[in-house]
Order: structure tokens, then sequence, then C-alpha cells
């Protein structure tokens, strides 16, 4: 038979003084016969265990998109400002068209002006598109032409789209003055899809009737662009393969280079964009409408048929 364990006092022999070591006279913790797993620490255990595993699996499974390694939102260096809204007269006019045909779609109907006269360019898209987002520099070097932006922002497409992290402008925040053009932006969701702007009823109202077939290639998609009632953005002008793997510093240095895809893609498309408007304010400012690539685009624009 085994021997019982000497810690516990036989019974009816000095239960009250036999239960204590021999050094520190403390009474020894009463001896439990049951398997571990039994024991009252088994559950809490069990329980931080498995709020472990859940945290590795959200960290691992957390789609990439909830973090970013380009803040949205970020300031435009000047080197890449400059670049985009201040191109070299001789860039533009060697690159014209950039060999590309147009993108824009020929509108039946007068010309949209606000209250002061001005001819109202629109544009509705999202951080997260990446069409939007190569779209953004051609549309920022066309403007810039007619007017001055302020609070332009940077920020790269959705990294879990199609061309994941393209680099580009936001107009969210941003403000637009010119003499000529009225510019009414919407950024409608971030790079993350968060919703992040409303369209004002105007710009919801146009968008509505305009952006579907024949006008565009699908109803309600990004980017579009509406310039003065006259003409409207089918799909995109710059494709976004062409800026793929690029970071906006080199997208900008390309520009000074008209044999640069970049450049083609970028300045042919901003030829174009500038033509439109300038065909929308009456060929004003002359300094830009005057311009023998402009007009001759302008010429190729109004001989399109329209829908």
């Amino acid at each position: 038979m085994p021997k019982r364990d000497s810690a516990v006092p036989p019974a009816g022999r000095g239960a009250s003084t036999s239960n204590r070591n021999r050094r520190g006279g403390r009474p020894l913790p009463p001896r439990s016969d049951r398997p571990w797993w039994q024991a009252p620490w088994v559950p809490a255990a069990g329980a931080a265990v498995l709020i472990a595993v859940i945290v590795v699996v959200y960290i691992a499974f957390t789609p990439a998109k909830q973090t970013s390694s380009t803040p949205s939102g970020s300031s435009v260096p000047s080197n890449i400002l400059n670049a985009v809204t201040k191109p070299s007269e001789s860039v533009l006019s060697t690159v014209g068209t950039g060999g590309q045909q147009s993108s824009l779609t020929r509108l039946r109907g007068e010309i949209l002006k606000d209250s002061s006269g001005k001819a109202i360019v629109v544009y509705v898209g999202a951080e997260y598109c990446p069409y939007c987002a190569s779209e953004r520099w051609a549309e920022v070097m066309a403007l810039s032409r007619f007017g001055s932006f302020s609070g332009l922002t940077m920020t790269t497409s959705s990294r879990l789209d199609a061309y994941p992290d393209t680099p580009t402008f936001s107009f969210h925040g941003s403000s637009y003055t010119s003499q000529w053009v009225t510019f009414e932006p919407t950024e409608m969701q971030d790079r993350l899809g968060n919703s992040l702007e409303t369209m004002s009823a105007q710009v919801s109202q146009i968008f509505n009737n305009i952006d579907q077939p024949p006008y565009t290639g699908q109803k309600g998609g990004f980017p579009f662009a509406y310039i003065g009632g006259q003409f409207v953005l089918s799909g995109t002008g710059v494709p976004p393969q062409v800026l793929q793997g690029m970071s906006a510093k080199q997208i900008a240095a390309s520009l000074s280079d008209p044999n640069s895809p970049v450049t083609q893609a970028i300045v042919g498309h901003a030829n174009y964009l500038t033509a439109a408007i300038c065909l929308s304010t009456g060929d004003q400012p002359g300094a830009v409408c005057s311009s023998p690539t402009i007009k001759g685009i302008e010429s190729q624009l109004s001989a399109q048929s329209q829908p």
C-alpha cells in the first residue's frame, strides 16, 4: 500500500498542529487529488489563450487598406506642384495630343455658366479609384492654365484596387480661383472607401443625367468630368498603367521630357481638356487658347459628332 503524504495528518492525531511545515511553522496548502484540467485557473487561462488567438488572426487577415504607407491628405512638395501646374510651353506644344485619341464626348446644348458668366467645369471621383488618380494629373495641369489651386493634397489610390497605390492629388479640401472658370470637384470617398463628400444639387443633377451611355462608358462611373456643358469625359484620358510603379516625384520629373510615355499621356490629355475649356470660355484667356496647338485640337473636338 502506498505511503500517505506526511503533510496530511492522520485523523484524530494532532490535526491542529501537525499540518505545518518544519521550518516556517505555516500551514501547508490542502492537497487536491483533482487532475490539472479541473483546476480553477484553467478556464481563465483558456480564455486568455482564445483572446490571443483572435488578436493574431485579426491582425493577419485584416485588409491591407486599414493601413497606408502614404498618408492621405499630405501636402504637395513644391517641385511636384510646379511640374504639373507650370509645364514648359515647349513641352506642351511638342507633345500636342500625345498621339492619343480624345476621350472627350461632345454634348448638345448651350455652354453652362454660373451666375457670374464663368464656364462650369465639374469633376466627380473618389480617392480610392486608380482611374481617377491618373486623370487628376491632367485635370490639375489643364485647369492651372486658367486659374490657380490652393489646398491641393497628395494621396494614392487604393492598394486593393487595380493599379494599386497610384500616386495622385486629391481635390478634397482644395479651392480654385479663376477669372474664366468655376471648378466644382467632388471626392465621394477616401482611399479606404469611406464616405468623404456629397455632390451639390446641381452637380448631382448633371452627374445623374450625363454619366451614362451614350455619353460615358457606364452609368455612375468614376472619374466623371463635365466641361461647360460642351464635353464629358468617357473613361479616363490617362491610362493608369502608364504610371504604375512610379512615385509622384518620378512622374513629376518625367513631365519635362516630351518623349516620355508619361508626359505624352498626361500632357496630351491635358491639351485636350484645355481645348475643351477654351471652347467653353470663348477662347479666353487668349494667351492659352490662341496657341496653335490648342487651336488645332479645338478644330478636332468641334468636328466630333454629337450623340
